[in-house]
């Protein structure tokens, strides 16, 4: 499968290119055939507004069109939406009318809409960034910049219509509404969806396309993900939150009232009690007594009962433990009352007038002054009220405490809650007491209340928790890609390694094949050709031998070079056959002194050194080493024969043999020392190649005997070097690596 194949759009593609082209379609055929079904899911729901059915239905087929390799197209509509979203944002942002939201049709659904056709403003940013998207994406999607972007703006669309989601499903309206602006339809949040995933398929696919990896901005969608699962549950929280509060305020309005309330009911039985003391001609009588007792007894809230006369002299006073009542602390008038009442008012309804204050502390009490028109003298019906005990009645066991505070006339008068905590600023129109009159306010709110402009620290907690994740997604996913990539890039080196070593492996078994069979010839070539060449100098020497007399002078020189020659080209095959044999030379297999080697060797050239007057050294010790004892001796033979042969006229060869390195324990090799002429180093490498010589033909020797020391050493898995010697001459080393040992 190639390229293009693997890379064609899909199934998936499709499918996500036509949902928003199909519900575009669909919405614009319901706004012209009047189907509102079609146009409004619910008829609470906001309505797709037409333009922005427009706008689906232009990106849909900008999907479409790049999935069809139709770039030039998709570029267009690209732009066209995105150009209608940014207009109908601009809209809003300038407070101005650019006629577009009414262009094609006149809209007849305005559930939930400020401006009768146009789209939402979290819409109009959707299709904004939804054809910046499909225009990056036609124009320059190869620059790292663009990708970037073209990856933040459909996860802005993806974002956005993620939370419109989370509002509908949570009941959350400023989560796909702005403000008092038209709201996102349900079904538009949905289009989006398709929308942000048909974008980030094609951008994946397009990605993977021209790099065959995971795209660089893949982090960028998850990561906004977090960030808007955390703004939504931040908005959650602190919408919730926000009921919370009204909920305590408006149960704080509703238990001011039932204050009020149980105050109102109090004031009306006292009522009915001055009413039937009416007309009488004395007080108190039986039936007054009997009356006080029993609201004593059965209003807990009621302190104490007393009756004034015209001039607000105390008449009578009755209280719960058969005392006088505290609000009476002795006092035998309330003359004071006089500026308070209008005779004609409190005819009419009972005053409710401050208490005194007991001993020690404020009161807690009100008055409540209700006039009896009797001939008898008495002109007011007095009772007092323990504020304490009439909140303690309105409580509710299931809900939290309460607090309370009574106003009159702006000033607190009581008030149960903590000193220095006062009603909420929400809460300062109050609850203005109508049976007490203006001059009285009530105000209660929960104990531990917090202020709708305090809000707690919960919500923002969230965000920065969320926030925090979504950095740590981005940076835990851009590592895990980079990880991904190295890790692709190591496979790919891997299978090229792979691939190279079994070429490598064909390539060296080819060779080794051929080397084989080069060996095979030339050990062929070296023993058959022998027999032949022995012939010819058998008979060319008995030609010289029994007719030189008949070939002249120059007959015999020719002939006698034809044999030296004939004997030069023997030695030569001998020399071949003898590296031949070398090149197919058994492994060692244990170690060998060489100490052994070398005193076989000086034995096998006894008589050279006795020739030459050589003096032969051998510092011991020598290592004990893996080597082929019959080659490795044949390394040394050359190289001490090479040291015998070469050295300074007139004086006797000199030559050291020890192990090497000499000063270490771990001695892997032998050195061979001399005193000749030594050699020149534009010579030192090339003197171990086959047939190569540094010196002249007037010294014996065909050039095969270093050639061999050095197959012999590359055979050990070691080498075979020459360097000058401290003092003249030469030192050749060859080296034997430790086969069997660890």
């Amino acid at each position: 499968m190639n390229d293009q194949q693997r890379t064609s759009p899909g199934f998936l593609a499709w499918v996500l290119g036509i949902i928003p082209l199909f519900l575009g379609t669909i919405v614009i055929f319901g706004w012209f055939s009047g189907n509102q079904n079609l146009i409004q899911i619910r008829p609470t729901y906001a309505p797709m507004q037409f333009n922005t059915a427009l706008g689906f239905l232009l990106c849909g087929a900008g999907l479409v069109a790049f999935h069809a390799r139709q770039r030039k197209l998709g570029y267009i509509l690209g732009a066209t939406v995105s150009v209608l979203g940014f207009l109908s944002l601009l809209q809003y942002i300038l407070n101005t009318d650019f006629g577009i939201d009414n262009l094609i049709v006149d809209p007849y659904i305005t559930t939930k809409t400020s401006h009768p056709g146009r789209m939402a403003p979290n819409t109009a940013i959707c299709f904004g960034f939804s054809g910046l998207f499909l225009v990056l994406f036609g124009a320059s999607w190869e620059k790292k910049a663009c990708r970037l972007l073209g990856a933040t703006f459909s996860t802005i669309v993806g974002s956005l219509a993620f939370i419109s989601l989370f509002g509908y499903w949570t009941n959350q309206e400023s989560a796909y509404g702005w403000g008092n602006l038209t709201r996102m339809a349900v079904h538009t949040s949905v289009g989006f969806v398709f929308v942000a995933i048909g974008f980030f398929e094609m951008a994946v696919r397009r990605d993977w396309r021209s790099k065959n990896t995971l795209p660089d901005w893949i982090a960028l969608p998850p990561s906004f993900a977090v960030l808007t699962a955390g703004f939504c549950l931040w908005q959650a929280l602190v919408v919730h939150e926000g009921e919370q509060q009204s909920n305590k305020l408006a149960t704080g309005v509703l238990m001011a009232a039932n204050i009020d309330n149980r105050i109102e009911d109090h004031s009306e039985a006292l009522q009915r009690m001055a009413r039937r003391q009416e007309f009488k001609q004395s007080f108190p009588d039986q039936e007054l007594e009997s009356d006080v007792y029993q609201y004593l007894e059965h209003i807990s809230s009621l302190d104490g009962i007393f009756l004034l006369d015209q001039e607000f002299q105390v008449h009578w006073s009755s209280s719960k433990d058969g005392t006088q009542p505290k609000a009476l602390s002795g006092r035998t008038d309330f003359k004071a009352f006089a500026e308070f009442i209008d005779s004609e008012e409190v005819d009419q309804r009972p005053v409710f007038l401050p208490g005194p204050e007991t001993i020690g502390s404020p009161s807690r009490e009100i008055l409540i002054l209700i006039g009896i028109q009797s001939p008898g003298g008495v002109g007011y019906l007095c009772a007092t009220l323990d504020l304490g005990v009439v909140a303690q009645e309105t409580r509710v066991k299931s809900i939290q405490d309460y607090s309370y505070q009574i106003q009159y006339q702006g000033a607190s008068y009581w008030s149960n809650a903590v000193a220095g905590h006062t009603p909420p600023s929400e809460l300062l129109t109050g609850w203005k007491s109508l049976p007490m009159g203006d001059e009285w306010t009530i105000y209660s709110w929960p104990s531990e209340y917090e202020s709708t402009n305090e809000s707690s620290a919960v919500p923002l907690i969230t965000l920065a928790i969320s926030s925090l994740i979504g950095l740590f997604t981005f940076s835990v996913l851009k590592l895990a890609i980079a990880v991904h990539d190295k890790s692709v890039a190591l496979q790919r080196t891997i299978s090229q390694l792979k691939t190279e070593t079994q070429e490598r492996k064909q390539a060296e078994e080819t060779l080794t094949a051929r080397n084989h069979d080069l060996e095979t010839i030339m050990y062929t070539l070296s023993h058959d050709l022998k027999e032949p060449l022995r012939s010819m100098e058998s008979f060319t020497k008995r030609v010289i031998d029994r007719h030189s007399e008949n070939l002249g002078e120059k007959g015999s020189d020719y002939l006698n070079r034809v044999w030296k020659n004939t004997q030069r080209l023997d030695g030569l095959l001998e020399d071949i056959l003898h590296l031949s044999r070398a090149l197919r030379m058994e492994e060692p297999k244990s170690d060998i002194p060489l100490k052994s080697i070398v005193d076989d060797v000086i034995e096998r050239l006894a008589d050279r050194i006795e020739e030459t007057g050589a003096t032969v050294q051998v510092q011991e010790p020598l290592p004990a080493l893996p080597v082929n004892p019959i080659w490795a001796g044949e390394a040394i033979f050359n190289l001490l024969s090479n040291a015998l042969k070469f050295h300074i006229k007139g004086h006797s060869p000199d030559v050291e043999i020890a192990g090497y390195p000499s000063s270490s324990d771990s001695m892997y090799g032998i050195r061979v020392a001399d005193r000749g002429p030594g050699v020149d180093e534009e010579f030192a490498a090339d003197i171990f190649g086959l047939f190569k010589r540094a010196v002249g033909r007037d010294v014996e020797g065909r050039g095969a005997g270093l050639a061999i020391v050095r197959e012999v050493a590359e055979k050990h898995g070691g080498q075979t070097w020459v360097q000058s010697r401290e003092g003249g001459g030469s030192e050749f080393i060859i080296t034997f690596e430790r086969v069997g040992s660890e």
